[in-house]
């Protein structure tokens, strides 16, 4: 590595990031996955960069300082890594790879892509949680994507375990919501 600078992004409202910006030697240039293990070796997850951008040279400011306001937002491509690009097949890995493509703001997410290697982590999970559940009718426990970070892995999880019918957990709550609210309205008016 010649240079590497890390800068907390915030391209999109509310997703704040750290990005490296890396200029590599002439002679090498490393995988994201490659930098992404060097840095969590070394680093706490909250100070490893989600995102990893390749520089011929670091922009600089007139007395040679890094200018931090002219580094480039993250393009979405998708990072050079170890795995190579498949393409994911079946319905329910497409829909896998739309919702991570849309978080991790990556245009294309193959089947063997790790979650984390493209820029993911704790704060994303919670939410690939969440737009499974809403896309897929798949409850997946957290603990299972960091289990199965891949497409490929995550899909197999699931042909594995029946669906679970979340039709009937929506219908108790508003059941329970109707009542409550039936209950509300039927208390008499206290009068002081």
């Amino acid at each position: 590595m010649r240079a590497v600078v890390v800068v907390a992004r915030e391209d999109t409202a509310g997703d704040q990031r750290l990005v490296a910006y890396v200029v590599a030697a002439s002679n090498t240039k490393p995988t994201a996955t490659e930098l992404r293990r060097f840095a969590q070796d070394r680093l706490p997850e909250a100070m490893t960069p989600a995102v990893f951008v390749f520089l011929d040279e670091l922009p600089l400011t007139p007395n040679g300082k890094v200018n931090r306001k002219a580094l480039p937002a993250p393009e979405g491509q998708r990072p050079e890594l170890e795995t190579a690009y498949l393409t994911p097949g079946t319905l329910q890995e497409k829909t896998i790879a739309k919702i991570w493509s849309e978080l991790l703001g990556v245009e294309q997410v193959g089947l063997n892509d790790n979650f984390f290697d493209l820029g993911g982590n704790s704060l994303l999970v919670v939410q690939v949680q969440s737009r499974l559940r809403e896309a897929l009718g798949r409850d997946l426990p957290v603990v299972k994507l960091f289990q199965y970070p891949t497409i490929k892995a995550l899909a197999d999880f699931f042909a594995e375990r029946k669906p679970v019918s979340l039709g009937k957990t929506q219908e108790r709550g508003r059941r329970k919501q109707a009542v409550s609210n039936h209950r509300q309205k039927r208390k008499p008016a206290v009068m002081s």
